[in-house]
């Protein structure tokens, strides 16, 4: 018997930016509809680097190195667990912090310099088998911050009970961070505006790309105009990470709702720890108005979205730290996607095997 961390914790605190918010306990819930299985039920999987410091891999290689490494899965929960375990690309959520992709995409860049098949095995309460790992950075690799993720998860959905039920994949993953030394070119760029209405509340949205090749950390302010060149809302924002080669959306929350008409709004970012920097002008967009509806009952927008915010089957994805911090949460419905924040777990008992 030794002590793990459990990633399934609960206490929450904000993730250092060494951390970067790279471990993440991820619940992807299909939904059938209502209440979940009893938490006792849940599996509790996490991942553990070994011979690491830290709850994820933070590793320094050169182009053409190739180093050996283990990842501990284990199961912290009460019952016996199908478990599976697989490299997974990752990317800057909204309002920037980790994500790791779903199980079945393809995997792309870095994570193609890790030799980590997918896996799957029968994990009994409390014990803990450990994966070997592979990381080789290509020859003419560019200097610069790479990352990539593991990811364990129960291979087969948890039955939830009641007359609406949610079938649950609990998913937790471990960034795989990779130094490549040499010159850092930090930087940052804001991209188009838009708009977007959540429960009665407006959001502001723009695009933020980093086609540096270093992490950042964007912070800044920005304002909101009216047709007439009045400014009608301001504010701060504060951004987690937004990984080197990665774009997301900074949503910018405002006091009231936008009626329909026509805006412009303006946003500056700087990167305290490098100095990257951009800001842009007043960039227009509009808040559409209503039209009849077409059976003369209730007004629709004049816009319509892509996809249907009701459906019946949907998914929920909720990501928290593995070994440290609540990431966030979000509803992604049909094409499942993403959002995240974590915290630090308690000690707990396991029983080792050796794969």
């Amino acid at each position: 018997m030794r002590a793990l961390s459990d990633p399934t914790a609960a206490r929450i605190s904000s993730a250092p930016r060494t951390a970067m918010g790279m471990a993440a306990l991820v619940v992807a819930t299909c939904l059938a509809a209502a209440p979940v299985a009893a938490a006792a039920q849940e599996p509790r999987l996490g991942l553990t680097p070994v011979g690491q410091p830290g709850a994820y891999f933070e590793l320094t290689l050169v182009p053409g190195e190739e180093r050996q490494f283990e990842a501990e899965a284990a199961n912290f929960g009460g019952q016996s667990t199908l478990a599976r375990t697989y490299a997974a690309d990752v990317y800057s959520i909204v309002n920037g912090g980790f994500g790791a992709e779903l199980y079945g995409e393809a995997p792309t860049d870095t994570t193609g310099w890790l030799s980590y098949p997918t896996q799957q095995f029968t994990l009994e309460p409390r014990q803990a088998v450990r994966v070997p790992l592979v990381v080789r950075v290509p020859l003419g690799t560019p200097p610069g911050d790479y990352i990539t993720a593991l990811v364990i998860e129960n291979a087969g959905a948890v039955q939830g009970s009641g007359p609406l039920t949610l079938n649950q994949v609990i998913r937790s993953a471990i960034a795989v961070a990779i130094d490549v030394p040499g010159t850092r070119d930090p930087v940052v760029a804001i991209g188009a505006v838009g708009h977007k209405t959540v429960t009665g509340h407006s959001l502001v949205t723009f695009e933020v790309v980093n086609p540096g090749n270093v992490h950042l950390m964007p912070a800044g302010d920005f304002d909101v105009l009216d047709a007439e060149g009045s400014r009608i809302d301001a504010g701060t924002v504060a951004m987690d990470s937004v990984y080197a080669g990665t774009r997301t959306l900074l949503e910018a929350p405002l006091a009231t709702p936008l009626p329909p008409g026509d805006y412009c709004a303006e946003l500056s970012l700087t990167d305290a720890a490098t100095g990257a920097h951009d800001e842009t002008g007043c960039l227009a967009f509009s808040v559409p108005g209503l039209m009849p509806d077409p059976d003369g009952d209730s007004p629709l927008p004049s816009t319509l979205p892509k996809t249907s915010a009701l459906v019946v089957a949907a998914s929920v994805s909720v990501l928290v730290i593995a070994g440290g911090a609540l990431l966030a949460a979000a509803l992604v419905l049909i094409a499942r996607r993403r959002t995240r924040k974590a915290g630090h777990g308690e000690a707990v008992g396991l029983r080792e095997t050796r794969s």
